[in-house]
């Protein structure tokens, strides 16, 4: 017999289901007729206060009597929930009830029935039901209606919705879930999902994408990374060239795209300073970030006796680990760093009327420049009077009191801040230090700066490859005498000319015709006299006896004087009135307001950092989350032995 077709199995399905809706039609409409139309939902409570009275005689009073009316019980299924709650148990009785004013129930002027107060008293105990029983009193109630009085199943849903507080479809799925699950109800899964992302499944999905979102979100001179971009690059490229298991997708929408982003801890933020990631962890950045953490364990900056926590202590290098009592004691580290306080800066935020904003200036206006030191014994770098008056007799009116030094910058006013200026006052702090902290009983003084231009200016006569022409002559500077493999070398010839990059490198065998500038530059910029040429503050630093340190690029957070500059600005900003002459007033109040307490706590900030980079960690969220938790390391009073 040949196979039956779909489009045959198909028309006798419904057939079927013609024929079963008709009959069930024919037998709902002739129960209907034998059955008063007026039963409503009153009569329906009317019944549920009978089974109450009849499950609970024990409420009834000795002289009442209950007429009870015999109900056929064939093929009735005992109804149970989730919490094995029989029929009994959750058939209404209001003897137990806290009953309510009635009034509560009616209308002003109106005088409520006695139906109208046993319908409200119904509806406040059944919303006082947990989920289980309201579902298995629907089904106790559905069965009645049905089976008892005849009324049709989408009816009876209807009226037990309105009594419950439901919708007839959420009554009738409640009833076909009792009945597909062997006469019980499953419980709920509401907040039991856990719902599994594509990028916690994939470790090496999230690892591109953050690293796409950290290189593309802001790159200069291109437009700023959008959702629809992020969406694009994941889908033409991400994805594509990836190992994705089965069920994996191989497309997203911009929406699922949002949600990864946010997912990766990304958002969108108004801009505003911060760490400068981009440079952050570039490799040469990285690697040189190790040797100035490596330094600053050899002086004592760092060490067991101030590592956040055991485990950090154990990150310090071997040959490092326990310097002398006498280094730490002696050893000074001054921070230097320069800020710009500006006029027309302000809190930011204001009150005011909605849509009614106060016009703020356009311009920062006119600033002044502060630049400054500062160590962790005594906050800013300056003398006492005493102090003063023996600098004085040392050193005459060559010296100040403060190494702290302003600048009113602009053509009209005072100039720019340049090196020879910045060495002018270096002249002072040195000064300054030699009396403070004097080398004949011990101390030795490290500072320590950051790397903007005036830092790192070298002399004009300093082996740079920058300033070389390929050719002699030309405008390019006469560079020192060198050494190279242990034989001197000239870098201006007998009659006065530069020699050029030609020259020095065919003199050290280095060159080839193949070679332009940026390669002749390149090469030797790796020779050793070029690479360790000094900048004139390593110069002057190391004329005098102090040490010089230059901290990594990008990384303000190792600098504990940037903090000063925060705390001072918030008071500046709080009581300026947009003028040049405020400004000079509320400078040194500002810079005052930092307390030795708030500098030693910034102080241990950076020290937290540090020990954060020599335990691997790398800018971004964990890095922020390590030094988070090491804060609480410190603030709690109760972890005793934390270092031990």
């Amino acid at each position: 017999m040949p196979p039956k077709s779909k489009r045959s199995l198909q028309l006798k399905v419904a057939r079927r289901h013609r024929h079963k809706r008709a009959k069930t039609q024919e037998c709902s409409s002739t129960m209907n007729e034998s059955i008063s139309e007026d039963v409503t939902e009153e009569h329906i409570i009317d019944t549920t206060l009978e089974l109450s009275s009849i499950a609970n005689p024990d409420d009834m009073s000795e002289n009442e009597t209950t007429e009870v009316i015999p109900v056929s019980t064939e093929g009735v299924v005992p109804v149970t929930g989730n919490h094995g709650a029989t029929t009994e148990e959750i058939i209404p009785t209001f003897s137990d009830y806290d009953s309510q004013d009635d009034e509560e129930y009616t209308s002003p002027g109106e005088t409520a029935t006695e139906d109208e107060l046993i319908h409200g008293h119904a509806k406040d105990w059944i919303s006082s039901l947990d989920r289980d029983d309201v579902m298995s009193l629907s089904l106790v109630l559905h069965h009645l209606i049905v089976n008892i009085l005849g009324l049709q199943l989408t009816f009876a849903a209807k009226v037990i919705g309105d009594l419950i507080g439901k919708s007839d479809r959420t009554v009738r799925e409640w009833r076909g879930t009792f009945l597909c699950n062997d006469g019980s109800f499953p419980g709920s899964l509401q907040g039991k999902y856990q719902r599994t992302g594509v990028l916690e499944q994939n470790e090496e999905l999230n690892k591109h994408a953050r690293k796409y979102v950290r290189e593309n979100a802001n790159v200069k001179g291109r437009p700023n990374m959008t959702t629809a971009s992020f969406c694009q690059w994941v889908n033409n490229e991400l994805l594509p060239n990836s190992v994705l298991e089965p069920g994996f997708p191989r497309k997203i929408s911009v929406d699922t795209a949002r949600r990864w982003l946010h997912h990766l801890d990304f958002q969108v933020l108004d801009r505003k300073k911060s760490v400068y990631i981009d440079g952050h962890e570039r490799e040469d950045v990285v690697a040189y970030r190790k040797k100035f953490i490596r330094k600053m364990v050899s002086i004592g900056f760092i060490n067991e006796d101030n590592a956040p926590t055991a485990e950090a202590s154990q990150c310090l290098p071997e040959d490092l680990r326990c310097p002398s009592e006498e280094q730490l004691q002696k050893t000074i580290v001054l921070f230097h760093d320069e800020s710009i306080f500006s006029a027309n800066e302000d809190q930011g935020t204001q009150w005011g009327e909605k849509d009614n904003f106060a016009i703020k200036p356009k311009s920062k206006g006119s600033g002044i420049m502060v630049s400054d030191f500062i160590d962790e014994f005594n906050g800013y770098l300056c003398l006492s009077d005493s102090e003063y008056s023996l600098a004085k007799q040392t050193y005459g009116d060559n010296i100040t009191k403060e190494a702290r030094q302003f600048l009113e910058y602009g053509e009209n006013r005072e100039g720019y801040w340049t090196s020879d200026k910045f060495l002018t006052q270096m002249d002072h702090a040195v000064k300054i230090a030699d009396i403070k902290y004097p080398k004949d009983q011990g101390y030795r003084v490290v500072w320590v700066f950051d790397n903007s231009s005036c830092h790192n200016a070298y002399a004009e006569d300093a082996l740079n490859a920058n300033n070389m022409n390929a050719k002699p002559g030309g405008k390019q500077p006469h560079l020192r005498d060198t050494v190279w493999n242990g034989r001197p070398q000239r870098m201006v010839f007998n009659i006065g000319i530069p020699k050029g990059l030609i020259q020095v490198l065919t003199e050290r065998g280095k060159y080839h015709k193949s070679m332009k500038l940026e390669d002749m530059r390149k090469e030797i910029s790796t020779h050793p006299d070029f690479m360790n040429e000094m900048t004139k503050l390593e110069h002057f630093l190391r004329d005098r006896g102090h040490i010089c340190i230059m901290l990594p690029k990008f990384h303000c957070e190792l600098n504990p004087i940037e903090r000063c500059w925060g705390q001072a600005k918030r008071y500046t900003r709080s009581f300026t009135n947009y003028t040049l002459p405020r400004l000079r007033i509320n400078i040194p109040n500002g810079l005052d307001s930092v307390t030795l307490e708030n500098i030693k706590n910034y102080f241990r900030k950076v020290r937290q950092y540090m020990f954060a980079y020599l335990e691997g960690f790398t800018a971004g969220p964990d890095l922020e989350k390590t030094v988070k938790a090491y804060k609480k390391v410190y603030k709690s009073h109760r972890k005793i032995g934390v270092n031990s």
